[in-house]
Order: structure tokens, then sequence, then C-alpha cells
């Protein structure tokens, strides 16, 4: 499950089978200040594997002026 502290909001919850590794994907939004920064349509991964969890980051093409 995740949970953005700054606000009531679950972001993501999810069930897996014993042996399966979870995987949370949140996308950006236009004016999201919690990922502020990235272009409009970038994912941030979450992929925990038991007693870790690693973070990737998949950017969205900039779109060009």
């Amino acid at each position: 499950m995740l949970i953005e502290r700054s606000g009531p909001t679950v972001d993501g919850a999810n069930c897996v089978p014993p042996g399966v590794d979870l995987i949370a994907d949140l996308g950006t939004l236009s004016g999201d200040e919690v990922m502020k920064g990235l272009p409009d349509g970038s994912i941030v991964r979450f992929h925990y594997r038991g007693d870790a969890v690693d973070v990737f980051l998949y950017p969205a093409p900039s779109k060009a002026e």
C-alpha cells in the first residue's frame, strides 16, 4: 500500500500471491506537488522485495517547445 503523507490518499494497494514481488507505479500529472519537476507522464515505480524497496524513475520525454 502506498500512502501520500500530505493527505489521506492511498495511491496504490495491491495483493500478490506468495513468492511474487509487489510492484506499484505512480504517474505524474500537471501541477503534482509531490513529483514537482518531472515531465507529465513520468512514472515512479516502487518494487518491494521482502526486506527492501527499490525505486525506479522513468521520465517521460520532454515536450518540444
